[in-house]
């Protein structure tokens, strides 16, 4: 999964999102997806790593 946040010890957002929708199942990948404007698959590639979350994406 991502890398760890600059300087940081703990996970990365990353991780930290991917523990909360699919090993905790706090909401869905695809209910989430929908908030943020991004497909479920573009949202599982940031998860994974494979591109990076936009400021605004994050934004809260």
């Amino acid at each position: 999964m991502g890398s760890k946040p600059a300087g940081g010890t703990g996970p990365s957002f990353e991780h930290v999102v991917h523990t909360l929708l699919v090993t905790e199942k706090c909401k869905s990948v695809s209910e989430v997806a929908r908030a943020i404007g991004l497909t479920p698959g573009a949202l599982y590639g940031r998860m994974h790593g494979r591109s990076r979350f936009k400021a605004e994406e994050i934004e809260v």
